[in-house]
């Protein structure tokens, strides 16, 4: 190829589109990457836990909801109490605090306030949903409790 004005206008336009591809290439891969990252699952709110507990869904069904979720409450004990006169059941409640007991219990950075998370409702949450590490979470808190009762009504 001969070094003619046309020919370097060839040069410079496939020098130019290759940059754009290469630029094109580069922000799909990003986009791609952010896309396929898993996202985090959704955390149980103290909301969703009372709603539950006042429709009459099953313990059980209201600790593996929080189980699966992998979320886990720092409660002060005046929430407690209003969580238990809203009609939490006490199974309920002492699992909330179970969950936060084990996750210190595995990593005493958890007793700073900086790990938690705290919405407009008021409440602190960590666990899986807030970036937790796997260390940090307990596997199965409520294992070491008597069995629950689906019975167990909320007057308790």
């Amino acid at each position: 190829m001969s070094n003619t004005p046309e020919s370097t206008d060839l040069i410079r336009y496939r020098h130019r589109a290759g940059k754009i591809f290469l630029t094109a290439f580069l922000i799909s891969l990003i986009m791609g990457c952010s896309i396929i990252s898993p996202k985090p699952s959704n955390y149980v709110s103290i909301d969703e836990i009372v709603l539950m507990s006042k429709a009459g869904k099953p313990v059980s069904f209201i600790l593996d909801t929080i189980k699966v979720s992998g979320t886990v409450y720092h409660l002060s004990a005046s929430q407690i109490a209003d969580l238990k006169q809203q009609g939490v059941s006490d199974t309920v409640l002492n699992y909330l605090q179970q969950t936060h007991l084990e996750s210190v219990r595995r990593n005493q950075q958890l007793l700073d306030q900086k790990y938690w998370t705290q919405y407009e409702d008021g409440y602190l949450y960590g666990g899986y949903p807030f970036g937790w590490d796997n260390g940090w979470y307990p596997d199965e808190p409520y294992n070491s409790y008597p069995p629950y009762d689906d019975t167990e009504n909320s007057d308790d």
